[in-house]
């Protein structure tokens, strides 16, 4: 029998997510945005280094402990809290051939679990790597029923390398592209269909609005992106959050990662 642990009621919490696209050249622009914003919990995604290799340095002289799941040259995720950390759980979710660290979760002192995760991008609509991304999706369903209840107060967020829906998306080129294509984002929606809700569309946005743009051609100058990065609330939760936002300023500072950070606030009522 899953127990849930009952939250303070004046409780609170930033979250966000960032892929960060290599943390060791991102550290000095990961370090001057948490200080800006000082969100309670971050997690990251696409270290490109190995656990060993993880500036927890830097970090933990801002106030965090981090909780690193590295990997050699690619993929790799982090969890940073200012927070109180119950447990800690890295998750291979393995194809037949390989491990790759995407997938781990945290259970605060809180009650809340948070869920950190770096969906594969595919490569190409139809090929053995867009499938393993489909599989991946379909994997990650099948374990948050087999670890969570619906009833607990529980937080995904990541890079997901999927737009939701065509408003999500800046492509010109038809839906089938990769992260728009029909079975990446019926794939997504199983994995929301567990419980979750998105806090970015709980709120009235501007159009347009991305967390994601290619390095090539102009893109970010342009606005041709994605919404990519996404942070998902269980129904508990859905009411406490008070705010959700793409910081897209980060695009502009020196050697920038080619996504944004994804912020939202949660504010206990009542």
């Amino acid at each position: 029998m899953k127990v849930r642990m009952q939250r303070n009621t004046l409780f609170r919490m930033k979250v966000a997510t960032w892929n960060v696209n290599g943390v060791r050249p991102r550290i000095p622009n990961l370090c001057r945005w948490l200080t800006d914003h000082r969100p309670s919990v971050l997690c990251l995604q696409e270290l490109r280094c190995p656990t060993d290799k993880f500036p927890q340095p830097e970090l933990q002289t801002l106030g965090y402990e981090s909780f690193v799941f590295g990997q050699s040259r690619v993929n790799g995720v982090a969890i940073l809290s200012t927070e109180p950390v119950q447990s800690y759980n890295s998750v291979p979710l393995n194809s037949e051939n390989e491990k790759e660290a995407r997938l781990q979760w945290i259970h605060l002192k809180s009650g809340i679990k948070l869920v950190n995760v770096y969906v594969p991008s595919g490569k190409e609509v139809g090929s053995e790597y867009y499938m393993f991304k489909v599989q991946f999706l379909q994997k990650l369903r099948k374990w948050l029923d087999e670890t969570f209840d619906k009833q607990e107060d529980v937080i995904l967020c990541g890079d997901f390398n999927v737009s939701p829906t065509d408003s999500d998306a800046s492509s010109e080129e038809g839906k089938e592209v990769l992260s728009c294509s029909a079975l990446e984002r019926e794939a997504l929606q199983d994995v929301l269909e567990w419980g979750f809700t998105d806090t970015f569309r709980l709120f009235k946005q501007r159009e347009k609005e991305y967390s994601y743009w290619d390095y090539r051609g102009a893109s970010f100058h342009l606005n041709l992106g994605y919404r990519l990065d996404h942070i998902y609330v269980s129904p508990s939760l859905v009411s406490s959050c008070v705010s959700s936002l793409i910081h897209r300023d980060t695009r502009k500072w020196m050697r920038p990662s080619d996504h944004a950070p994804v912020l939202s606030t949660f504010q206990a009522k009542g």
